[in-house]
């Protein structure tokens, strides 16, 4: 269901539709068209506990109760399309504030909104259909939905008597069904062949949330043409999570992420609801550049096109963006690399992940040596926040026509961004303070509390490898399986050459799984080279280029430490079964 933002009335209007089917996130879509059959999650609960809500969605009366900020000479009609189902230039009227509150619920829950609003659809059509049996009804809605109504707040109340209800209740049950259906919403409308040339383009920079998705931000493109009234956004960190293979692509690195568009009044409201901060920057580009890149991305966007595959570091929806804008602009764009700090990518990340410390120590576990090279300055956009500040420090040659010669002063360089706004600010996300790191905490109080509950026990050691050292090497071993699969197996770039492999290894799962099946000599020797491995990892580790994460050094020393326990236990027993 598409809600038109054509003014009714208005000189050369240009009929332009924007979706009323957000996406439920930044990063996500979701298609209605692609699952066929599905019921909008409780479809009949909210039609049962907002009766008055959705009556007066339908039949346009009584908008005071839904809205009472706006007045009635504010009010004035828009157009609403519902497909052919009214054969008035396909649109019938409602008011203002009905599409004001329909807006606003969808921006507040998404589901919420897109079901409310479908379920309305669907029960105008089906009512109305049933209505032409009777010449009474037909005349009445006529009266009250095709001719032109003041305002249709003075509409009087439709009173259904007791079978009418029974009939609506009836219906309700088909709604359900038919707020449903792939043909009643599309999560994407058609994209407009051109622009005016009063378009504007900005970058959008949405700054980290809470889910674990958005914990490096995200990046759209947005074109605002406020002569024909589109406000469109271009999302390449668009993935679609019901592939029942997302999983296994997702792990083996061959993820296909997709460049999708909607409106950008959704984009924000998602970001509002997930109370994520949001900046824009108005980029200075010519007329024919932004003609350009609006038709780059208008034809990435085709079905055929839109499929790209998806890498952490090298492409994403950020890194993306700037491919695209170097395109079209060339050597008239210019970065100012001067005042960057080098970094790695490890280091990068790092300020990402302070206060989430699971995920700092699985990434430092994964990651292997190759993102602790420094990161090269168009390598450092993987980052929406990165790219945004290489786009303040950007500059533009001026005029166009000094292309062909060299630019010799600073004087014909302007910067590429206009001006920057902030769309959404949230003070809790800006002062957001550093967390404990429990798990540097916990790992520390499992090293000295072994140690300590070592010493102080009375009973002597019976079997080589004793419980807690069965499942310390048990977790390892499964450590290091993952290890050697993203490294040797799978395609992602940033998990090869990893030195945690070292001490996570795989064999590990041996001594734990199968303790008696070791011999004592071979138990020796076992935790002879993986305690001298531990202990020369420690060592070295200043001179290595890949650091261990502050968590993994207290493991690194249990392991050395138990390993020793082990070896000596060993050499005091006299049988050759571990």
């Amino acid at each position: 269901m598409c809600v038109s933002t054509a003014s009714v009335g208005t000189p050369n209007a240009t009929e332009a539709t924007t979706c009323a089917v957000f996406c439920p996130t930044p990063g996500s879509v979701f298609n209605s068209r692609t699952v066929s059959g599905i019921t909008p999650p409780k479809s009949l609960t909210i039609i049962r506990d907002n009766p008055e809500r959705c009556r007066d969605l339908l039949f346009g009366y009584d908008m005071d109760r839904m809205n009472g900020n706006i007045s009635s000479d504010s009010t004035r009609p828009i157009s609403f399309t519902v497909g052919n189902a009214l054969k008035r230039s396909g649109v019938t009227r409602l008011t203002l504030s009905s599409v004001h509150c329909a807006e606003r619920t969808t921006a507040t829950s998404n589901w919420y909104g897109s079901m409310c609003l479908s379920s309305v659809v669907g029960l105008f059509i089906i009512f109305l259909s049933a209505s032409t049996t009777s010449a009474a009804r037909r005349d009445r809605f006529t009266k009250l939905f095709l001719n032109e109504h003041p305002v249709f707040l003075k509409a009087e109340r439709y009173n259904p008597n007791r079978k009418q209800r029974l009939n609506l209740a009836l219906i309700g049950i088909a709604v359900a069904i038919i707020a449903g259906s792939p043909r009643v919403s599309r999560a994407q409308g058609q994209l407009p062949s051109a622009l005016s040339d009063s378009t504007r383009v900005s970058m959008l920079t949405i700054l980290p949330g809470d889910p674990i998705y958005s914990a490096f931000g995200h990046t759209a493109v947005r074109f605002e043409d406020r002569v024909f009234g589109y406000d469109i956004a271009f999302n390449y960190g668009t993935f679609d999570d019901t592939d029942p293979l997302f999983i296994p692509k997702f792990t083996y690195g061959r993820m296909d992420y997709l460049l999708s568009y909607g409106s950008t009044r959704g984009l924000i409201a998602a970001a509002d609801y997930e109370r994520r901060i949001l900046i824009e920057q108005v980029l200075r580009l010519s007329r024919v550049e932004i003609a350009q890149l609006y038709e780059l991305l208008r034809e990435n966007a085709r079905p055929e096109n839109r499929v790209y595959r998806y890498d952490f570091v090298r492409q994403n929806c950020s890194t993306m963006v700037i491919d695209a804008l170097r395109a079209v602009t060339g050597s008239r764009l210019v970065f100012d690399s001067t005042n960057v700090t080098p970094e790695s990518f490890r280091e990068l990340l790092r300020p990402y992940l302070r206060n989430r410390h699971l995920l700092s120590v699985g990434i430092d576990v994964v990651f292997g040596s190759r993102t602790d090279r420094d990161a090269g300055y168009y390598e450092r956009s993987f980052l929406p926040v990165e790219l945004m500040a290489m786009f303040d420090d950007a500059k533009l040659i001026f005029p166009v026509d000094s292309l062909n010669a060299a630019v010799e002063s600073t004087s014909e360089m302007i910067p590429l961004v206009a001006r920057k706004d902030t769309l959404l600010w949230f003070a809790e996300r800006a002062k957001q303070s550093n967390t404990f790191p429990w798990v540097v905490a916990l790992s520390w109080i499992l090293l000295f509390g072994w140690f300590g509950w070592e010493r102080n026990r009375r009973k002597k050691r019976t079997k080589a490898v004793a419980i807690g050292d069965r499942i310390l090497f048990g977790i390892l071993g499964a450590a290091g399986v993952v290890i050697v699969f993203l490294w040797f197996v799978s395609a992602h770039t940033v998990t090869t050459a990893n030195w945690n492999l070292v001490w996570a290894l795989p064999s590990h799962l041996w001594p734990a799984l199968f303790p008696s099946r070791m011999t004592k000599i071979h138990v020796r020797r076992y935790f002879f080279l993986t305690g001298g491995l531990a202990a020369t990892l420690l060592a070295v580790q200043p001179l290595l280029s890949q650091s261990l994460h502050a968590a993994i050094v207290p493991v690194v020393i249990i392991i050395a430490w138990r390993s020793w326990v082990v070896i000596r236990s060993t050499m005091s027993r006299g049988d050759e079964s571990a």
